[in-house]
């Protein structure tokens, strides 16, 4: 039988086929094999899930294993739905026969699209939005709806292209109804330029709404280019700093502090004046030149910082020994050289302990006039020391405390007489001769 579902009638049709035909679930018969126990009449039991034995309590009271009281024992049971594993046909409830006709399936599908869909995404409309919801984005200058797919006869003015895009339908479907509506939305376009790039930002819809954040590569490419300068002026700067403070203390002064805040003041002005050429570029001449002059002022305080052997020489003068020390150490010069000579006997000057004396004196070089005028300075004051200590031994009372401060006079006279390059001198015989008696005392004392 050929039927046009679109064009007969619903109700015609029922008419037409209705008729009694054999059950074709049981060819007639009225019974068929029982599905539920496969046509063998029975079924597992339920109660001991086959096991024939479930745990039970016998008549003394004792908990064991007994046969299942549904099953007997069995671990099957007669299925509920069949007898001997036939049951009636549940298509034609045992009848043989059936009803039966055709009857017409109606489904309906609704699509909708929008167009430009990047514009519609970017206003969250689709194809199903209320007027309400357009008006803030255009007008609405036509509505076209028909019965029937919408063709070019139907939507006069209508580009052919918009037509094309609208929803078609699938084999088997059939347009009923299908809407278009026209949105005029306007779109405005500004050109602007950053540095020496040029760009464009597009406003659209009766609200001028602007574009998404960060879809403009030239701002994106700007700032990302600013973060990395001013990572690299901030490493740069935090090196320079670093490097200063290593070099040791005669750098730890005001001529370097102020080098770095003019070097820290011209990664700033190059910060601003790159920020300026990659932007607006109003400021970019007056930015560059005060990076300029505070480089020259960098250079300036650090050549005033310099180390020299002139200032250093100043210094010693002036009796600052330990800022000439650090500013020879960073000047770098030898221990061989006549600075540090100077240096040693300006310290042999200046103090009166005897062991640092003695040390400043070694590191002198035998062969500079320096070494010959520490020994001019030492030999008076190891001379007043040993007379000072043969001094204090006569002042003592035992001889044993008299031998002790004698021994330390002997030493002394001894050393005067090395760094003179004399020997036999009245004043150490004289102390040993008084040694001499001490030490008879002491060993009568002890006898």
């Amino acid at each position: 039988m050929q039927v046009d579902a679109w064009a007969i009638d619903e109700l015609e049709i029922r008419r037409q086929s209705d008729h009694v035909a054999v059950c074709s679930a049981c060819n007639g018969e009225g019974k068929v094999s029982c599905a539920t126990c496969g046509a063998n009449g029975k079924v597992l039991c339920m109660e001991c899930n086959g096991a024939r034995k479930m745990y039970g309590y016998a008549s003394n009271g004792a908990r064991r294993l007994l046969n299942c009281t549904r099953c007997r024992g069995k671990g099957e049971v007669d299925c509920a739905t069949c007898r001997r594993g036939i049951a009636v046909c549940a298509t034609c409830n045992g009848e043989r026969r059936v009803q039966r006709w055709i009857e017409v399936e109606r489904w309906s599908r609704a699509d909708a699209g929008a167009h430009p869909a990047a514009l519609a995404r970017h206003y969250g409309l689709t194809g199903l939005s209320a007027n309400r919801a357009i008006e803030p984005v255009g007008a609405v200058i036509k509505e076209i709806e028909r019965p029937h797919g919408i063709e070019a006869a139907d939507a006069p003015g209508v580009p052919r292209q918009w037509l094309e895009i609208l929803p078609r339908p699938q084999p088997g479907e059939r347009v009923v109804q299908q809407k278009l509506r026209v949105v005029r939305i306007p779109r405005l376009t500004v050109s602007y330029t950053l540095g020496r790039a040029r760009g464009e930002v597009e406003f659209s819809g009766l609200n001028l709404r602007p574009p998404a954040p960060g879809t403009s590569d030239i701002f994106a490419a700007r700032r990302s280019t600013l973060r990395n300068l001013a990572g690299l002026l901030v490493l740069i700067f935090i090196t320079a700093a670093i490097f200063v403070v290593a070099r040791g203390p005669f750098y730890w002064s005001l001529p370097s502090a102020l080098a770095l805040a003019t070097i820290l003041i011209t990664f700033v002005c190059i910060w601003f004046a790159v920020a300026n050429a990659t932007g607006a570029r109003r400021h970019v001449v007056g930015w560059s030149a005060g990076a300029f002059a505070a480089l020259l002022l960098a250079a300036l305080f650090t050549w005033i910082g310099r180390p020299t052997e002139e200032h250093a020489a100043q210094a010693i003068a002036a009796g600052s020994l330990d800022a000439a020390a650090q500013e020879l150490a960073a000047l770098g010069a030898g221990e061989d050289d006549p600075i540090w000579a100077d240096l040693h006997l300006a310290r042999i000057t200046q103090t009166s302990d005897l062991g640092a004396i003695r040390r400043e004196l070694a590191r002198i070089p035998r062969h500079l006039p320096q070494h010959a005028a520490a020994v001019r300075t030492y030999l008076p004051r190891v001379r007043d020391a040993a007379v000072r200590e043969a001094e204090r031994a006569r002042a003592l009372t035992t001889a044993r405390e008299r031998l002790n401060a004698r021994l330390a006079a002997e030493r002394l006279w001894m050393e005067w007489e090395l760094a003179s390059g004399r020997s036999g001198t009245p004043e150490l015989i004289a102390v040993r001769t008084e040694m001499a008696h001490d030490l008879t005392i002491l060993e009568k004392e002890q006898r």
